[in-house]
């Protein structure tokens, strides 16, 4: 896992990078300490920029430990076990100086010279090694019969793992997508790559290469998109200032346009509190979707004959009961992924919370050419949401 991520750190295309884990302390805070190392940052400097924890959401639990730790180097504690496990296995590797051992502990867990490099380059702002994507004087097309079988089209978010078919007896060496390096397993004459192994790629035709290591090579093609934003414009019957507003209390309100997965659906929005309670607004991006209520967000799925089902709702994230009540986006997409279905949802309103969910994809479960989005007010607790479309909502920004 380590080694993808510091490929992945190794391409300038990949920038600007976002990682991050539940807390950002344990497995945000081991990647960190390697990368300044790397970088040439002391010891001292890196358990100081950990300690920076301590000013998270998870404050108390970083300053009374980790953070505490990380300043007085104690081990003690097993809630930073991840942290100075990275720490030890560091310190054990060889070189003068902490930058030397993170060198050579990438290159223990198979990161190569050029990406170390690399890594350095695109932080100090100088120029990175290009890896040859064209064929050199070496590298010579395959006339001995071999090719690859690709799929016609792949959607990134909804397809799963790409795979590849070598015909011919060969071994595959390098893969590269629109000359991007991509990390690749084979095994039974099949090329592997997951999703988190995937380049992002502009949508349209995307031009494989497989080198072998004869140094030939075979080409192929595929249709390549990726998850894009789907507004709301068009999707509800907007009056003429761009505005849709739904008082009906325990009943579906469904989307005239369809979303699909594989999609982000953005929707702006408001909320008026009801009578009691606190909460209880339930959102659906086809069978998949969550209730803002208690400050907890409950996840449910519903069927093709509208049947609900509640399926968590101790899912360790909490949101105000009604973080639109004074306006604000929700963005929600289902990526399908062979037996599950993932729900990515970020709010930008009272509060910006980002959430995912992965559940067991349901019998009866609504087609992604149906997936719609569906809205119900709990009785008494929610009385009306409003949606906007694109150019209202700007609008509504201006004037808040």
């Amino acid at each position: 896992v380590y080694r993808e991520i510091f490929k992945y750190f190794a391409n300038e295309n990949n920038y600007p990078v976002y990682f991050h884990c539940t807390a950002g302390a344990d497995r945000t805070g081991s990647v960190a300490y390697v990368l300044q190392a790397l970088l040439g940052m002391s010891e001292l400097e890196c358990h100081q920029n950990f300690a920076f924890t301590s000013f998270s959401i998870y404050g108390i639990r970083a300053s009374q430990s980790c953070a505490a730790q990380a300043l007085a180097k104690n081990d003690s504690s097993e809630v930073c076990v991840r942290y100075w496990e990275m720490v030890d296995l560091m310190n054990a590797q060889e070189g003068a100086n902490l930058q030397e051992k993170a060198e050579n502990y990438l290159r223990y867990i198979g990161v190569t010279e050029t990406e170390i490099y690399n890594i350095k380059a695109i932080f100090f702002g100088e120029e990175t090694i290009k890896e040859p994507v064209e064929p050199d004087v070496n590298e010579t097309p395959d006339e001995s019969g071999a090719s690859i079988t690709a799929p016609a089209a792949y959607v990134k978010g909804t397809d799963g793992d790409l795979v590849l078919s070598v015909v011919g007896a060969k071994t595959p060496a390098k893969l590269y997508l629109n000359d991007v390096n991509t990390l690749f397993a084979y095994a039974d004459g099949k090329i592997t790559v997951t999703r988190g192994q995937l380049p992002s790629l502009p949508n349209g035709d995307v031009t494989g290469k497989v080198v072998f290591t004869d140094n030939t090579y075979a080409t192929f093609t595929l249709a390549w998109s990726e998850l894009n934003d789907v507004t709301m414009d068009g999707f509800f019957n907007f009056d003429d200032t761009g505005v849709a507003t739904f008082t009906e209390v325990s009943t579906f309100i469904t989307s005239n346009g369809t979303v699909g997965y594989g999609k982000k659906a953005v929707i702006h929005m408001s909320m008026v509190k009801g009578e009691t309670g606190n909460g209880g607004l339930r959102v659906f991006l086809g069978s998949y979707g969550l209730e803002f209520r208690g400050n907890i967000m409950r996840v449910y799925t519903i069927n093709n004959n509208g049947t609900v089902a509640e399926v968590s709702r101790d899912t360790g994230f909490k949101v105000s009961s009604y973080p639109f009540e004074n306006g604000g986006t929700l963005y929600m997409s289902v990526e399908i992924v062979e037996d599950t279905a993932v729900l990515t949802v970020r709010v930008e309103g009272s509060q910006t919370v980002e959430f995912t969910y992965t559940f067991n994809r349901i019998d009866n479960e609504i087609a992604s050419e149906n997936a719609k989005i569906t809205f119900y007010m709990r009785d008494k607790e929610v009385s009306s949401i409003t949606i906007y479309d694109s150019a209202a909502w700007a609008v509504q920004k201006k004037e808040n």
